[in-house]
């Protein structure tokens, strides 16, 4: 579980990064949050607050 976890989290750093490359502003669907299945909901980048 711990495996799956982190690559979760790999992968989520790398599309952060890849949208922070490209100044992309906004709002966009994290995958690692809970709501994501439940009503697929849109956040701002980290960057953008």
């Amino acid at each position: 579980m711990a495996i799956y976890e982190a690559l979760q989290l790999s992968l989520w750093y790398i599309e952060l990064s890849l949208l922070n490359i490209l100044k992309f502003d906004a709002k966009y669907s994290n995958r690692c949050s809970v709501e994501l299945v439940s009503s697929y909901k849109l956040e701002l980048p980290p960057w953008s607050k």
